[in-house]
């Protein structure tokens, strides 16, 4: 929805597995709240429920706030702190699912613009501690263009209790090869070890598993937004919903590895 400012909120529930964050397990979902380059700029918060759906408690999460110590950097416009959220499970195993949170226009340094961070959760909802992630650690492309803006948990792969992330970019990928090719978009599946870094990621690029005989390479737009398909072939791992702008949608089948099949 469109605020008097000119800006944007977009609402949504949590992705816990009980459905109910916080506030004593009282059976209702949480809800996300979510405003886009508002003042406060790029600001997140969780919101907790009653049985009646008026608000318990209104918790920010956004840098600066306690257990949150970081220095925003970030440009201005579209893609700040807050862009795609997701759950990861409860990856310190304290009893409260954590979070990855997307910042496609940090400025880290001269070098990095774009990280995410797990935000580490209290059962009380406010955040006990983070972790940064910058995209230089996923690609050695520092001009990696248009990542995370969309996210989506896809369910915990290789069974180590933590959820993996389909994470997009428009990145320019080219085969390599004669006839030279090249198609931008692609979908990097992120793993992730207890304390919030990376464990290993793999990439699926649109060029390698879309067919080239039948796309107009010159139209592609790339990728706008990923979601959860479910399991789609029966495999045991969940598949991804693609959206390519005005070319429609595709879904990608993953493995166990976050390889397409």
């Amino acid at each position: 929805k469109q605020t008097n400012d000119g800006r944007y909120i977009i609402l949504g529930t949590s992705e816990s597995n009980d459905g109910d964050v916080t506030d004593g397990n009282n059976g209702d979902e949480d809800y996300w709240i979510l405003k886009l380059n508002g003042p406060p700029k790029d600001s997140l918060y969780l919101l907790t429920l009653n049985n009646y759906g008026s608000v318990n408690n209104i918790f920010p999460l956004v840098p600066g706030v306690s257990g949150f110590n970081h220095t925003k950097q970030v440009e201005n416009g579209w893609g700040g702190f807050g862009s795609s959220l997701v759950n990861l499970g409860d990856m310190d195993e304290n009893g409260t699912d954590d979070f990855l949170v997307s910042s496609p226009t940090e400025y880290l340094n001269e070098d990095i613009d774009g990280a995410l961070f797990t935000l580490f959760m209290n059962a009380d909802g406010s955040i006990k501690d983070f972790h940064i992630l910058d995209k230089s650690e996923i690609s050695n492309n520092k001009d990696l263009d248009y990542f995370a803006y969309s996210m989506a948990s896809i369910g915990d792969l290789d069974k180590d209790g933590i959820n993996e992330v389909a994470v997009n970019t428009n990145e320019l990928f080219s085969n390599g090869i004669s006839p030279y090719t090249s198609e931008p978009g692609g979908v990097y599946v992120l793993f992730f070890n207890p304390e919030g870094s990376l464990k290993k990621w793999s990439l699926n690029t649109l060029l390698s598993f879309r067919k080239m005989d039948s796309l107009d390479v010159g139209s592609n737009t790339g990728i706008y937004a990923l979601e959860n398909a479910g399991d789609l072939d029966s495999n045991g791992v969940d598949d991804v919903l693609i959206d390519h702008f005005e070319n429609g949608i595709s879904i990608l089948y993953l493995n166990n590895e976050g390889k397409a099949i």
